[in-house]
């Protein structure tokens, strides 16, 4: 996700992760694994190094 990117409610990491296949409470707060894979899944490509280039 990008730096400026506002953090995704819960009910959305929620329905992701059901989407994803795991399992998360109706309720509650969502373990930290489960925020990190959604992190994971939706950060960006990296940076473009393009201007570091030598060659």
């Amino acid at each position: 996700m990008s730096g400026d990117a506002p953090e995704p409610t819960t009910a959305e990491v929620r329905a992701w992760a059901r989407s994803a296949g795991l399992v998360v409470p109706d309720r509650g707060r969502l373990r930290p694994e489960v925020w990190e894979s959604f992190r994971a899944a939706h950060q960006g490509p990296p940076p473009c190094r393009c201007a570091d280039s030598t060659t």
